[in-house]
């Protein structure tokens, strides 16, 4: 479901911003996206399978592979889930970088905080929220890919780096320049 609003606002926000063009790249199927997702699950974790989909509608597509990381709830720790997505949003190019790639901010509450990060030349958003024990680290790349790295029932950021480290992001970017020719 967020997915498909993520989706929807994005393509909204394309077609009243951006106009499209005939050259650019199609949306890379989930299944090939799913060859990226990280493999290695953290110490204590299992990975699920890899789920994804791909949509088109009225001009634009999304596709997004995402896979689940699981460590078990143990005596008073609760189930710890990580999720990895990739999304690529060829056809809503921009789009998704407006709000991020030209202000660079840091916000912090009670709760958590909230900060735009650059992790070598990718930038993104990092958030913590401690009362709802969850963090998200989200990147973007090549003008069209959002990675998403979630937790829920932790809000450590060390397992969503270690994550991180097993998407080869540079790889990913040049599956996108072939796929633009």
């Amino acid at each position: 479901m967020q997915t498909l609003v993520v989706f929807v606002l994005m393509a909204a926000m394309s077609f009243v911003t951006f106009a499209q063009t005939e050259t650019e790249a199609k949306v890379i199927s989930f299944k090939k996206l799913q060859e990226y997702l990280p493999t290695a699950a953290p110490d204590g974790f299992t990975r699920s399978k890899p789920t994804g989909t791909t949509a088109n509608a009225m001009g634009y597509a999304v596709s997004e592979a995402t896979v689940n990381f699981v460590k078990p709830e143990q005596d008073t720790i609760p189930e710890i889930t990580l999720t990895a997505k990739i999304i690529d949003m060829s056809t809503m190019q921009y789009a998704a970088l407006a709000s991020v790639a030209l202000v660079d901010f840091e916000q912090e509450t009670e709760t958590g905080y909230e900060k735009t990060v650059k992790i070598k030349s990718w930038r993104g958003i990092e958030r913590v929220n401690h009362d709802a024990k969850s963090c998200e680290l989200t990147l973007f790349s090549a003008n069209r890919f959002v990675i998403t790295l979630e937790s829920s029932n932790t809000d450590e950021l060390k397992p969503l780096y270690k994550l991180l480290d097993g998407i080869d992001i540079v790889k990913l970017e040049k599956l996108a320049a072939e796929n633009s020719q």
